[in-house]
């Protein structure tokens, strides 16, 4: 068999479509700065396995998402205007969304969130995860990783269908927190937690359900980046029920779990102990 050679002709338009080869020549100066809040579920896979109805529950998940959006949007409208856009994706397990609230301009503005719009947001975050908790039978028991960040400089794109998508570091670094995200507490960027934790405990600009919430400042080595700071917003109700259930891996090479259980259980007594005596106290009316 002799050894023949295949030509074929390669056209440099064969894979752009419309004005893409155009869009490549120029520059995209305008970006932006918003919110980025991302949900994942937990364990989605081993639901699959284990619960005939996850697409269903999902579904109605999604619902409740838009729902959330439409709770935050109308006070991000109010504040700043209806002008700026929004972006949602759903990722099959997880969904997201990206809000803008501003045009990128000066660096030193850009970095400092609107402080009511960062409270008003904590608080429908908060109040949604508390109703998926008090409806966690309706949904099988599914449980939410959680990541809000405010991030700048941000750049909103069409994708192939013709819809808005966002690009940006910003947009990395959310996803890259949602490695230390798990259900019970919420990932924050420094940006977002700086805009919220002079006022949570403020009565004059607290919504209620945030007050409970403390902060716990972070530092890890996130890929694409050096050491970063971040926080977690902790809710000590809500991080207990999620505690209470895990069993420690003897697979574990520390014992970290282990030892927060039982400070947790301890903690539980002692509440326990002092309930009991002020009601004791009450009744005897002393």
């Amino acid at each position: 068999m002799s050894d023949q050679k295949i030509g074929f002709k390669i056209d440099d338009h064969d894979f752009y479509k419309n004005d893409t080869k155009e869009k490549l020549k120029k520059s995209i100066i305008e970006r932006c700065n918003g919110y980025c809040i991302l949900f994942d579920i937990i364990n989605s896979t081993k639901r699959k396995k284990s619960n005939d109805n996850w697409h269903v529950q999902t579904e109605a998940l999604y619902d409740t998402f838009f729902n959330l959006i439409g709770k935050i949007k109308k006070p991000i409208e109010d504040t700043v205007g209806n002008e700026f856009s929004q972006v949602i994706k759903l990722l099959g397990d997880g969904m997201f969304v990206f809000i803008e609230t501003s045009k990128s301009g000066l660096k030193e503005e850009d970095t400092k969130p609107p402080i009511d719009i960062s409270l008003k947001i904590l608080s429908n975050v908060a109040s949604y995860l508390k109703f998926i908790e008090d409806q966690s039978s309706n949904f099988n028991n599914l449980r939410l990783k959680t990541v809000i960040t405010y991030v700048t400089g941000i750049r909103t794109v069409l994708n192939n269908e013709q819809k808005n998508d966002v690009l940006g570091r910003g947009i990395d670094f959310t996803f890259r927190l949602e490695k230390y995200a798990d259900s019970g507490y919420i990932v924050v960027n420094n940006m977002f937690k700086d805009s919220v934790s002079d006022n949570m405990y403020n009565n004059d600009k607290n919504p209620n359900c945030i007050e409970e919430y403390k902060i716990v400042p972070c530092k890890k080595r996130i890929k694409g980046w050096d050491i970063e700071d971040f926080a977690l917003l902790i809710n000590r109700d809500d991080f207990i029920s999620c505690y209470k259930h895990k069993v420690p891996a003897v697979s574990a090479d520390h014992v970290y779990l282990e030892l927060l259980k039982y400070l947790i259980d301890q903690d539980d007594k002692k509440r326990l102990v002092a309930d009991d005596a002020f009601q004791w106290r009450g009744n005897d009316g002393q």
